[in-house]
Parts: structure tokens; C-alpha cells; sequence
């Protein structure tokens, strides 16, 4: 039961909004049209069946009147999606009371009117019953959820199928073809096949329709948290472009690529974690690395992973701009300026300043989908990688926050002041390689 309540109750995509705000003109003006047409039937019909009839008109019309009003002039989206799917039961009950009325009320055995005319041309009109049938079923369809579609054209179905049993059970009524139509309570034969099968067919038709329905809204929300993921690790242009190119980064084969690494992390984190509640601890680390991306975002770069403390970003992936190398100077000097701004909130809270270490290299590397069936990365790998994080790691041998290999300083126009370290050995690489520290 709890199950069904939450399929029920879930929340609305922004697809479900915009297309039941579009449902909700179309009833509103449907319910508008039926009260300028309905006028002329106060002379036909008795004044508690007009009554009841404008009642159900103006209360459904005052509803998705609202609905619509709400959508365009308040603009919560956030409200909206919560309220969608109670909006959809009212409007299952609304419309039903409305069908009822048009339809059903002043007929046996839905009320205990006795009407002469009915009970002696009871078989012709058992083949108007089901005239409404693909009205309800374009009703049903404007609902969307499944589940909202089946409880609207089961309401709306039951009275028909109540008033056909009643009619076929009839002892006047009597099942013919031919000659014997000429009787008014001869239901055709022929006539409530062709209406069967109708009706089958156009609810089989509606309800692929519905399931196509539901497997386009799912797919796009896919694509929705896909692109949201995208926001993560890449920059905005860059996931702009990535949407609307056709880089495909699921099926993308691995490529070698020159790419700028970097890998950042934080002083003493170790020590200064110890004093920390794990709360606080998680709070400090969200909010560098939220630095540390802006930083990277605003440089056309590519979050890689967070490694604890530690950020990897990578320049030139999953496309170059040509200049990845300056691009990732330019971010670790921009980091260090981020940093410098934080920490003077935190002294005016009373907080102990962070203080980070920066290496970056550029080299080879292989770019594409490492992993297996259950889970598949986006990721680079490669030597540049590994001499990357030593180059990181180096700042501690050097007195320094702020590390890059002579590779990427050859690629890197600066007025920053640059002293060379010759001859640094990598661990675990037999060739040397000379680094500069920046100041």
C-alpha cells in the first residue's frame, strides 16, 4: 500500500507541469464553452437538472482556471510539482462529476426518473451509450500518469457499462439483426460488436499511448539528472556544448590526449580533522571544493574526482580550448585568490585559516570509460596523471604552496616571478624532470 501511495504522490516533472498547465487551459475553456451552450436548455430540461448541471460547469472551470492562473502568474515550480498529483485526483473527481451530469443524471437507473420515451426506444439507445467512449479516452489521456488515466476511465466507463447491463438485461430488450431492427427495443447485434471492438481497440491504442508516454517523461528526467551531472564535473560552456554536439561520453571510445593535470589538497588536514566534529569536517570539505571548482568552471576545466581533501581537475577534456596549459596556471592562481578571500571570513569567525598545496603537469594521457556493467567512469590515466600528484606531493620538499613542471611552464605566458628546482625525481619514474616553483 505504501508502494501505490508513493507512485500516487510523487512529484511532478517539469515535463508533467508544462503539459498539465496545457491540459488545464484546454478543460477551462471546454467547461466555458459548455456554459454558453447549455443556455438555451433551461426551456428543455427541469430547473434542479440545470442547477446541477452549472454548478458542476462553474466548479470545474473556477478549478482549472486557477490551475492556469497559478502556472503563469505565481511561477512556483517547486509548489506545483508538489501539488500536481492531489490536482490530479480533483480533476478526476471534477471531471466525472461534470460527465454525470451531462450524460448520466437524467436517465434510469442512475436516477429513478421515469422517462416513457426511454423504456420504449431502450435498444436504439444502446447504441449511444457509447458515443462518449473516445471523448474519455482523449480526457483520460490529458491526465498523463497511468494510474491517473486508468482510476479517470474507470469513473468514467462504469456508468455506461451500469446503464448497458441494465439495458441488455431489460425483458423488453432482445438482441436482432434485420427485419426485426424495425422493433425500438432491438439492440443490433451487428452495431454492439462494431462498438465493442471499437472500444477495445481505441483503449488498447490509448493505453500504448500512455505507457509511450510514461517511457518519454522517465527518459527525460534521465536526461535531466544526466545533465545535472554534466554541471558537476564540467564547465558550464562545456556542457552546453557537449548537449548540444554529438559528443557522446557514454559511448565514446578512449583517445590520447595532451592534457593539463592538476591535483590540489589541503594543509595538515589530517591534524587539523582531529580536532573536528565529522559535521564540521564534511562542511569544510564541501565548502573548498565548491571554491576549488569555481575556480576550475571559470577556466574551462574538468572536475576529475575528489580524493578526500585532495580536488584532480584535468584542462582538455572532453575537448580542447587550445590554450588548456595557460587555462590551468590561470585556475591554480585564481584558486589561491578564492582561498585568500575565504580564509578572511574565516578569521572574522574566529576560524583557523586553510592553507592548500597546487601541482600541475602537462603530458599524454588516455581519455574514456574505464569500469564494468555496474558502474562506468569518465576519467583520464596515464603518466602525466601520476607525475601530477607528485608534483603536488613536492610542495612539502619545497617550502611551497604552488608546484608546476618546466612542460607546462614552457606553455605559460605569466609576470608571476618563477624559480626553477632541476633534476626533481619522481617516485617510482626513472627520468628526471625539473619543476618551478611560483611565487
Amino acid at each position: 500500500m505504501r508502494a501505490v501511495l508513493e507512485v500516487i504522490f510523487q512529484e511532478a516533472t517539469p515535463w508533467e507541469l508544462r503539459l498539465g498547465k496545457i491540459a488545464s487551459v484546454v478543460f477551462a475553456g471546454l467547461f466555458a464553452f459548455l456554459f454558453v451552450v447549455n443556455l438555451d436548455n433551461f426551456d428543455r430540461y427541469a430547473l434542479w437538472l440545470m442547477v446541477f448541471k452549472y454548478f458542476c460547469y462553474t466548479t470545474c472551470f473556477i478549478f482549472y482556471l486557477s490551475i492556469v492562473l497559478s502556472g503563469f502568474f505565481l511561477k512556483d515550480s517547486a509548489r506545483d510539482a508538489r501539488l500536481y498529483p492531489y490536482a490530479l485526483l480533483i480533476s478526476i473527481l471534477l471531471l466525472n462529476l461534470a460527465l454525470l451530469a451531462d450524460f448520466h443524471v437524467r436517465h434510469p437507473p442512475i436516477t429513478f426518473i421515469v422517462d416513457s420515451e426511454y423504456f420504449t426506444t431502450l435498444g436504439r439507445r444502446f447504441l449511444t451509450l457509447f458515443i462518449p467512449v473516445p471523448v474519455l479516452i482523449i480526457f483520460a489521456l490529458l491526465h498523463l500518469r497511468i494510474w491517473a488515466a486508468a482510476l479517470f476511465f474507470t469513473f468514467a466507463i462504469t456508468p455506461l457499462l451500469v446503464r448497458a447491463g441494465w439495458i441488455i438485461n431489460h425483458p423488453d430488450t432482445f438482441f436482432a439483426r434485420g427485419a426485426e431492427l424495425i422493433n425500438a427495443n432491438a439492440i443490433n447485434l451487428s452495431g454492439m460488436t462494431s462498438s465493442l471492438i471499437i472500444g477495445v481497440v481505441s483503449t488498447v491504442g490509448a493505453l500504448g499511448l500512455l505507457l509511450f508516454n510514461d517511457y518519454a517523461l522517465k527518459s527525460a528526467k534521465r536526461t535531466e539528472r544526466a545533465n545535472a551531472l554534466l554541471g558537476r564535473y564540467f564547465a558550464p560552456d562545456v556542457r552546453d556544448e557537449i548537449e548540444q554536439s554529438e559528443i557522446d561520453l557514454v559511448e565514446q571510445e578512449p583517445r590520447d590526449l595532451e592534457v593539463a593535470i592538476m591535483f590540489t589538497d589541503i594543509v595538515g588536514f589530517t591534524k587539523l580533522s582531529e580536532k573536528m566534529e565529522p559535521k564540521d569536517v564534511m562542511r569544510l570539505l564541501s565548502d573548498y571544493q565548491s571554491i576549488m571548482v569555481s575556480a576550475i568552471f571559470d577556466n574551462n576545466g574538468t572536475v576529475d574526482k575528489f580524493i578526500g581533501d585532495a580536488v584532480m581537475a584535468n584542462f582538455g577534456t572532453p575537448k580542447s580550448y587550445g590554450n588548456d596549459a595557460q587555462n590551468a596556471f590561470n585556475c591554480a592562481v585564481d584558486m589561491n585568490e578564492k582561498l585568500a578571500r575565504w580564509n578572511e571570513g574565516r578569521r572574522s569567525a574566529g576560524l583557523p585559516e586553510i592553507q592548500h598545496r597546487i601541482g600541475i603537469h602537462f603530458g599524454p594521457c588516455v581519455v574514456g570509460n574505464i569500469g564494468g556493467e555496474q558502474r562506468v567512469e569518465f576519467a583520464i590515466i596515464g603518466d602525466a596523471v601520476n607525475v601530477a600528484s607528485r608534483i603536488c606531493d613536492a610542495c612539502k620538499q619545497f617550502d611551497t604552496n604552488f608546484l608546476i613542471s618546466s612542460t607546462l611552464a614552457e606553455r605559460v605566458q605569466t609576470d608571476t616571478r618563477l624559480e626553477i628546482v632541476k633534476d626533481f625525481e619522481v617516485r617510482g619514474r626513472s627520468e628526471k624532470l625539473d619543476l618551478m616553483k611560483v611565487y
